[in-house]
């Protein structure tokens, strides 16, 4: 939690303790005084409220016990580029840290004091740091596509799933949304600009759902090598094309 909602817990348990709990203890003194408890409402009453706050103020004791005060001022929300400006001097194994810190899988990345988290949690894609530095050829790499449907006999629903996959898929399928808003609005600003949009078919499941095992990964990485492979030779031909023509240019002085 933030330091502010810490220290308003804090203040909200010091004040049970100190003026709450103090005048139900009275009400409860004050109610057995009068006699005959079996039916006196004032005395019930007054126990009952004085449970309450005696619960209240284990449930803030124990919230309290178990909280983390996390300092916002070091998670600004705004996007960096490592090896540019400020952060020029970052080491690349510090740069990989902080941008593959996936919140949820990985708590933030410190460099310098400050907290780091993977870039995508803002932006679904980068490719505009690369047009605004007059990049005439950009190559997107998008491996979160949704995952189409099962068709067919025994398919089963995503609900079906797990909550696991449910999330995922509602999480891919905006972010593929937002994706082609991007690119698409980079494409009108800069038409001279060629983008090219590389990811995997959506009835592929190997690059859906848990992937952080050795053997999940490694079958992902060779899945990734074989399709870009075929992408290349098929609808990235003109891609390879431009890249290998500009590759023999940059080589052609030696």
């Amino acid at each position: 939690m933030t330091r502010q909602g810490y220290e308003a817990l804090v203040n909200e348990l010091k004040h049970l303790r100190a003026v709450v709990r103090p005048q139900v203890i009275n009400a409860v003194r004050t109610a057995r005084a009068e006699g005959d408890l079996s039916e006196n409402a004032e005395y019930h009453g007054a126990r009952e409220r004085q449970a309450l706050i005696e619960a209240k103020i284990r449930h803030l004791e124990a919230q309290l016990a178990d909280a983390e005060v996390i300092d916002t001022t070091t998670l600004g929300g705004e996007r960096v580029v490592f090896g540019a400006g400020a952060l020029a001097e970052v080491p690349i194994s510090q740069a990989i840290a902080a941008s593959s810190a996936i919140p949820g899988f990985f708590e933030p990345y410190t460099i310098g004091g400050r907290d780091y988290v993977d870039g995508g949690v803002g932006h679904v894609a980068h490719a505009d740091l690369a047009v605004d530095r007059e990049a005439t050829l950009v190559l997107v790499m998008n491996p979160q596509v949704p995952l189409m449907a099962d068709e067919g006999a025994g398919a089963r629903h995503l609900k079906e799933r797990g909550l696991y996959l449910i999330m995922e898929q509602s999480s891919r399928i905006a972010s593929q949304n937002l994706l082609e808003l991007g690119l698409r609005e980079l494409r009108a600003r800069h038409p001279k600009t060629e983008i090219f949009l590389l990811q995997p078919d959506r009835r592929e499941r190997l690059l859906f759902g848990p992937s952080m095992g050795f053997e999940a990964s490694r079958a992902a990485l060779r899945y990734g090598y074989a399709s870009t492979l075929e992408w290349l030779g098929r609808d990235g031909a003109t891609f390879s094309r431009r890249f290998g023509a500009g590759a023999e240019v940059a080589q052609s002085p030696a």
